[in-house]
């Protein structure tokens, strides 16, 4: 988003995203916008993160607490939407978008870039950010669909001429996101097919150029594993269990909880567990048991069949700290975890990677480990 910063901030028990206007936007933010952010700071609104504004001499901060929360781009690394899980999801943002009239602000500053839309995994939903801006939305709504194509099943091709068909309609000068509801409704009264060889041949294209582009930052890895590698039928069952009840607004089920909800089919995860064939392991100094790191990525948490190994602590967070590899170096990285990760006594910043090397010190809420490589 152009004409505002964007950084993270960890305090003891909270992980914080800031939003601060460049200097030749603070004045419009207090003048032009003064409104908006009064809106959005005192009143709570359906599908959307309640901001704390800090007035700090003559700056302004639009700050959002997304403590345990985690973001669409990377949910949508780690799963395969299914249409009726997409569908829901775009009614949900037209939905959300129509209920800003109650307190006359724009649908054109929801926020709809993936990285900033959050799924709460314990409430089981999404939640938007509104940011009050001179641009309007229409590329973030482009960048979100391209994601969803991204991720769908190539083989659906009813799916992808659904998230083709809007790809084009919000390219067009006068869309507005309510168009999108037109191509969602034809697609429930018929079962479309994708006309004419050349356009099934155009759609593919595409995908495969936007699947080139999207290896250049798709470092979040495989997100939502369990302990050990399972097959298809193990993985279809235990989603089947974590998304299910994604509740967003009457008769509309999600994108899904832990990733969203709803009933889910055929749905396979993006990401392969490779074997690790370097030894890794972190040997406890005060806990139960070394952790061997068999395979990357590889998650640590609270949530059993999420996490690749459940650590049993106070404060560890369902999804707690991932290990990755990128360039053929290990790192760590916080997933947003409340109570924070510590490597040799550094405590981790919001969305901070860290490489690691042998005899590295991780302190997980007190259980302590010796990385060994």
């Amino acid at each position: 988003m152009k004409d505002l910063k964007v950084s993270y901030q960890r305090n003891l028990k909270s992980n914080w995203l800031i939003f601060e206007p460049e200097e030749r936007f603070l004045m419009e933010i207090k003048s032009k916008y003064a409104f908006e952010i009064g809106m959005i700071e005192h009143n709570i609104i359906k599908s959307f993160l309640k901001p704390t504004i800090k007035r700090i001499n003559s700056g302004v901060e639009i700050c959002y607490d997304i403590s345990s929360l985690q973001p669409l781009s990377r949910i949508l690394e780690v799963r395969t939407p299914g249409i009726e899980e997409i569908r829901s999801f775009i009614l949900e943002i037209i939905s959300a978008t129509k209920g800003l009239e109650e307190f006359l602000l724009e649908a054109s500053s929801v926020v709809l870039d993936p990285e900033f839309i959050y799924s709460d995994l314990d409430l089981k939903k999404f939640s938007f950010l509104y940011i009050p801006r001179s641009e309007d939305n229409k590329k973030e709504m482009k960048l979100l669909l391209e994601n969803i194509l991204n991720s769908t099943n190539k083989d659906d091709k009813e799916c992808l001429f659904m998230v083709y068909s809007m790809l084009k309609e919000c390219q067009k000068r006068d869309f507005i996101i309510e168009n999108l509801e037109d191509i969602l409704d034809s697609n429930l009264k018929k079962d479309m097919e994708i006309p004419m060889f050349i356009e099934e041949e155009q759609i593919e294209n595409d995908i495969e150029e936007k699947d080139k582009r999207k290896k250049q930052f798709n470092i979040f890895g495989g997100i939502f594993k369990g302990n050990k590698q399972k097959n298809q039928d193990e993985e279809e069952e235990f989603l089947e269990k974590v998304f299910d009840g994604y509740e967003s607004a009457p008769n509309v089920s999600y994108i899904n909880e832990e990733n969203q909800g709803g009933e889910l089919s055929n749905t396979v995860l993006l990401t392969d567990i490779k074997p690790n064939k370097s030894g890794r392991i972190l040997r406890t100094v005060n806990g139960k048991e070394d952790i061997e790191i068999s395979y990357l990525p590889f998650i640590i948490g609270k949530q059993e069949r999420i996490c690749d190994y459940v650590l049993e602590a106070d404060g560890v967070s369902r999804i707690h700290l991932q290990f990755f590899e990128k360039d053929n170096k290990l790192y760590a990285r916080d997933l947003n975890s409340r109570n924070g990760s510590y490597i040799n006594d550094k405590k981790l910043e919001n969305e901070e990677n860290i490489r690691l090397y042998n005899g590295d010190s991780i302190n997980i809420c007190g259980i302590s480990f010796i990385l060994e490589i």
